[in-house]
């Protein structure tokens, strides 16, 4: 059934959700196997950039992050160079590191 207390919103019957391919969206809608993404990708930048989870930088890396997805970029390399651009920015040393 998933996690306690939230619906089941699969239209799989609940066998086939375990093998079924994600769905990706192209739309800028997040669909699970796009938050899964998302995720990976912020958790692997916070430890490649020592961000603290749950710190004003991890912050602003998962609004850049979602904000980068709900305008169109959905392909993990492209939203890991984004990412990276964005954090080199921020840290104002004008490149990626890592």
């Amino acid at each position: 059934m998933g996690a306690v207390g939230c619906k089941r919103l699969s239209m799989l019957p609940p066998e086939l959700e375990e093998v079924a391919v994600p769905f990706r969206s192209t739309s800028g809608i997040a669909y699970p196997g796009d938050m899964t993404l998302l995720k990976e990708i912020y958790d692997r930048l916070c430890k490649e950039h020592d961000i603290e989870q749950g710190s004003r930088d991890a912050d602003d890396l998962a609004r850049a992050a979602m904000s980068l997805f709900g305008a169109g970029v959905v392909e993990e390399a492209e939203l890991l160079d984004n990412l990276k651009e964005f954090l080199s920015h921020k840290s104002g040393t004008g490149h990626a590191t890592a």
